[in-house]
């Protein structure tokens, strides 16, 4: 299975369930703070859920400190719904 996984910051879950996924060989597409420093939550959510539309990706899963803010901005793109 193809996933996007994407992050406002990176901590031990989200590099404990990147490490998971990797196990049970998914190929994982990583954004935001996974990849580097400074991720912006708007910027991550509008490119996971373009990520989803526009290539071969079965599922994003995405990380948010505040718990609604990657998801807002997810949602924001036609034809994605992303809840917590």
């Amino acid at each position: 299975m193809n996933l996007v996984v994407a992050s406002d910051k990176k901590t031990y879950l989200t590099d404990s369930v990147i490490g998971y996924l990797k196990k049970k060989d998914h190929k994982v597409t990583l954004l935001g703070d996974s990849v580097k420093k400074n991720g912006k939550w708007m910027e991550i959510g509008k490119e996971a859920a373009k990520k989803m539309i526009t290539s071969k990706v079965n599922q994003s899963v995405l990380f948010c400190w505040s718990g609604t803010g990657i998801y807002m901005a997810a949602n924001k793109v036609r034809c994605i719904r992303a809840a917590l």
